[in-house]
């Protein structure tokens, strides 16, 4: 038995992205544009509960810098904190059947991670823009963020395809 909307429609919505050989960029993209407008509405919907939750995330994510297993468990639950605070069921059941789905591609790019230090500081960055109820920061610093794991895969193929030719 399924455990979630989510879980219902995301082997249907696999099957239908492997057919047409959806490339994982296409999600990436896809999750970044719809995490951008979450935490612009979060920012605009948070309670003092929701703070509270992200500052909670943000404290485990100090906690595990330097470890990839561990900030790969710790670092989705901001983002959950954000799809939570913004309240829209239709987007989080997007997200969250994206974030399935991309799970193998994100634990990858955390492997990849050198300075945990700059990334702790984008999430950071998301929370007060979203203390301060400012949607147009928040989306911003969303989308900052998302530049800086875009940075991080780019310099990883880089290196692939430079040990690769060798």
């Amino acid at each position: 038995l399924a455990d979630s909307a989510s879980e219902i429609m995301r082997v249907p919505l696999e099957f239908a992205l492997a057919l047409k050989n959806v490339a994982k960029t296409d999600l990436f993209e896809t999750r970044r544009t719809l995490e951008v407008e979450l935490a612009s509405v979060a920012a605009e919907r948070r309670t003092t509960e929701d703070l509270e939750a992200m500052r909670r995330a943000l404290i485990q994510m100090e906690k595990t810098m330097g470890d990839p297993d561990a900030w790969c468990r710790t670092e989705p639950e901001f983002h959950s904190c954000i799809v939570r605070a913004a309240r829209n069921g239709v987007m989080a059941t997007i997200i969250e059947m994206l974030s399935q789905m991309l799970i193998e591609s994100r634990k990858e790019t955390v492997r990849l991670l050198t300075d945990y230090t700059s990334s702790y500081r984008s999430h950071e960055n998301i929370y007060v823009a979203v203390e301060k109820q400012d949607p147009a920061a928040a989306a911003k610093m969303m989308m900052e963020h998302f530049a800086l794991i875009e940075m991080r895969a780019k310099k990883s193929s880089a290196s692939t395809a430079v040990e690769g030719a060798q």
